[in-house]
This record gives structure tokens, C-alpha cells and sequence, in this order.
């Protein structure tokens, strides 16, 4: 097993969108590459970009809400990633979206090229 390398993942500006590769893993779940060729990875609580295949840790269940928003629920911790609104740790242990859908948990996405 290649060892893995790991960083935080933290949002340094809530204004600034992050693009990722979405790799299909089959059944509504997905990978998320990063430019460097690592993988978004929630550990606990903890989200890191890591190297190597992506195993659970690195699979979410893409979960589409309708109106342009999409849920990550990770595999490792069947918990929602969120990420918060002012400058922090991008997090793996959140229960769900809050009513008006503006706790960070609801993630907007489009296709670039």
C-alpha cells in the first residue's frame, strides 16, 4: 500500500470556489481530485487531502437536493462534509443541512473546462 501524504484541507476564503475532478466510483458515489492529483479524505471528523487510490475515506455519496445544491456524505463517517462559512477546517462530522440550506453543508457545482 503507497504511504499517504496528508494536508488539511481548510477554506482560507469563503468567496473562493476550489475545483476538484469528480470521479465516478459507481452507485452515486464519488471521489474528489484535487489539481495535485490527491484525494479529499475524511478521517473522523478531519478532511485531508491524501495520496494513493481512493479507498472509503476518499468516497462520498453525491446527494442532490434539487435547486443547484449537492450533500457529500462520506463513507468513513456517514456525515456530511461542511464547509464553514469564515475561514476554517473544512470538516467531515456535520448530521445534515440546516432548513435554509446556509450552514456551509450544501455545495454548489458546475462543470468547467
Amino acid at each position: 500500500m503507497p504511504r499517504r501524504r496528508d494536508a488539511e484541507t481548510r477554506v482560507a476564503d469563503a468567496d473562493r470556489a476550489a475545483s476538484f475532478k469528480i470521479v465516478d466510483r459507481g452507485r452515486g458515489r464519488v471521489a474528489l481530485q484535487t489539481r495535485s492529483g490527491g484525494y479529499v479524505s475524511a478521517k473522523g471528523s478531519q478532511v485531508r487531502v491524501a495520496s494513493g487510490k481512493p479507498g472509503d475515506a476518499e468516497t462520498f455519496q453525491w446527494v442532490d437536493l434539487q435547486r443547484g445544491d449537492t450533500l457529500l456524505l462520506s463513507l468513513a463517517t456517514h456525515r456530511y462534509l461542511v464547509a464553514p462559512k469564515t475561514p476554517g477546517a473544512v470538516t467531515a462530522g456535520h448530521p445534515g443541512p440546516a432548513p435554509d440550506r446556509q450552514d456551509g453543508s450544501c455545495f454548489k457545482w458546475k462543470i468547467v473546462n
